[in-house]
């Protein structure tokens, strides 16, 4: 399960899994900045398994004591590939304050253990020993951090869990042409049998396709957001076989192309609406 891409939404081909084991420490004492441990491999004397944090057997440390600041260090030997020179290295998610270092230079910085993060290393990397070091920062105390059930105390109790510190979420490396897409928007319009798709790329001038319920729509990018309305429900049989539902949980594949970039994804069509103070499923 690791090693399937982590979005299934944004399937792309061309990607690497950096789950697995990276060299670990605790820095109780939050001197691992001043004293570069970004720089040096001798400073993390564990093992960890990525995306398991500390707390959990699985990580092969299993330890519940807290630590407030903790570091990950992980060799990366990717490899040049020229039709993709576009590097992004993705993080799902990091709880909660982090920092990234790639061969000794600060790249990226992050709040927040939900949030995704996603940093373009292509200019940053050598191919010949590069290193990716992570700083995280998770304050036991500070009750104003969004903690969800996590307890602040040594042991859990009530209701309140074991903490999470650290990577938890997967981390892969996907490799992109020079042309490619960032982000697509997928919204069912129900009432109407379509579905309005937003699509971003990083830059225009090449041509797209776009394959969903058996249509092929083409064009090309003029600007960085293209904003297409497509029909899915052919008509009354197609809306009834092909509305999603628990007992019949039908999707619909679309398949984004622009340029050598391509990107499958999916998406459902039902309807939930509030009108005159009641709930409305279709």
């Amino acid at each position: 399960m690791l090693n399937r891409f982590p979005r299934p939404s944004f399937l792309r081909q061309k990607w690497v899994s950096l789950n697995g084991t990276w060299h670990f420490a605790f820095d109780d004492d939050n001197i691992g900045v001043k004293e570069q441990w970004y720089l040096n491999k001798d400073k993390y004397p564990l093992l960890i398994n990525v995306p398991y944090t500390f707390e959990t057997q699985l990580s092969g440390i299993n330890r519940q004591e807290h630590h407030d600041h903790v570091w990950y260090y992980r060799e990366l030997n990717l490899k040049r590939d020229k039709s993709n020179p576009v590097v992004i290295l993705h993080f799902q998610a990091v709880d909660y304050s982090s920092k990234y270092y790639l061969n000794g230079e600060l790249i990226a910085e992050n709040i927040g253990g939900q949030t995704p993060v996603s940093i373009d290393i292509s200019d940053k990397l050598t191919y010949k020993n590069d290193v990716i070091s992570v700083y995280v920062e998770d304050k036991m105390e500070n009750k104003s951090q969004p903690r969800g059930k996590q307890y602040w105390k040594e042991k859990p109790e009530i209701i309140w869990y074991n903490r999470t510190t650290g990577i938890w979420g997967s981390v892969w490396v996907e490799y992109l042409p020079a042309y490619h897409i960032t982000q697509a928007k997928i919204t069912p319009l129900y009432d109407e049998g379509k579905v309005s798709v937003d699509l971003f790329v990083n830059k225009p001038g090449q041509s797209y396709t776009i394959k969903v319920a058996g249509e092929t729509i083409r064009g090309i990018a003029t600007n960085q957001e293209i904003n297409l309305t497509i029909s899915v429900f052919k008509d009354v049989s197609a809306r009834k076989r092909k509305s999603w539902t628990p007992e019949n949980p039908f999707l619909f594949s679309i398949i984004f192309q622009y340029g050598l970039d391509k990107v499958k994804s999916y998406f459902g069509m039902r309807k939930v609406e509030a009108k005159a103070g009641k709930n409305f499923i279709e």
